[in-house]
């Protein structure tokens, strides 16, 4: 992509460079949070930012610039962790049910029946029954927007399917899967990538809903749905606890949207000569 095309959109250029900065907070917590985030000093409980803690302290005297930066580490794995399951299971589905037709009618209505479930209400049922932890959180968000990813791959494989290429690959007596996995599923990649990013993006909101109603990850963990959900009850009296992780869940989700929105932009070729003409 060219530099010019971002600086034409500043404001999607300052969600690109806080995306990055994140990036390297989370890569570098140990060396930028001095005091370790478990530290417990109940003399400084609730003191205001400032001075030796920049962001403050909890309730129980913990360093809430501390769990911030290691909060943003717990956002992002769990984050990645969805983004990948749901975007290659989703791609494999969604190819299959469209290439293979004989499979597009029960995996199809098999994805309709789970997108008639609110996909917060279906993610706390399957953490329900999964229980707690990082693995299982993962799993029970990324199922939710796995049938988003799943209904794109379908539609772009209805499309692929037709053209020549894949009619000439057929002729040429290419396996059906080799069809399917060289042909079909690289030619998805642009629009695939542009649901990962906003993926990425409501699918923190919902880990940290998640965290929030105490059904995610450990409250000992630092993340910021944990930090919201123990800050709750001092919100008057210390709304630093509910500021901080609150801003950052806000910053992150509207930056991986304006990339997504940048990247669509840019790898919609049609699009993109609209754009150039105007």
């Amino acid at each position: 992509m060219k530099l010019g095309f971002f600086l034409k959109r500043k404001v999607a250029l300052i969600g690109f460079l806080f995306i990055g900065l994140l990036l390297a907070v989370a890569l570098a917590a140990p060396l930028m949070a001095r005091i370790p985030p478990q530290d417990l000093n109940p003399a400084n409980k609730l003191s205001p930012p400032g001075g030796a803690h920049l962001f403050g302290t909890d309730n129980f005297g913990r360093d809430v610039f501390s769990r911030v930066v290691y909060g943003a580490r717990t956002s992002l794995t769990g984050g990645s962790g969805v983004v990948l399951f749901s975007t290659v299971l989703g791609v494999l589905i969604g190819a299959v049910a469209g290439y293979f037709r004989r499979t597009e009618a029960w995996l199809m209505r098999l994805v309709d029946v789970m997108m008639a479930f609110p996909p917060l209400l279906l993610a706390l049922v399957l953490v329900s029954i999964l229980g707690r932890g990082m693995l299982n959180v993962i799993v029970a968000v990324g199922v939710t927007y796995l049938t988003r990813t799943v209904r794109v791959a379908y539609a772009l494989t209805l499309k692929i399917r037709e053209e020549p290429y894949i009619e000439a690959a057929v002729a040429s007596g290419v396996r059906q899967f080799a069809i399917v996995t060289r042909h079909v599923i690289p030619n998805m990649l642009s629009p695939i990538i542009v649901q990962a990013t906003f993926t990425f993006a409501f699918s923190l909101l919902d880990l940290a809903a998640l965290d929030f109603l105490g059904l995610g990850i450990p409250p000992a963990v630092p993340s910021w749905g944990n930090m919201l959900s123990e800050g709750r009850m001092y919100l008057t009296r210390a709304p630093w606890l509910l500021i901080f992780p609150g801003a950052f869940i806000v910053m992150t989700v509207l930056s991986f949207n304006l990339a997504g929105d940048v990247l669509r932009d840019r790898l919609d070729p049609q699009l993109q000569r609209n754009i150039e003409g105007v």
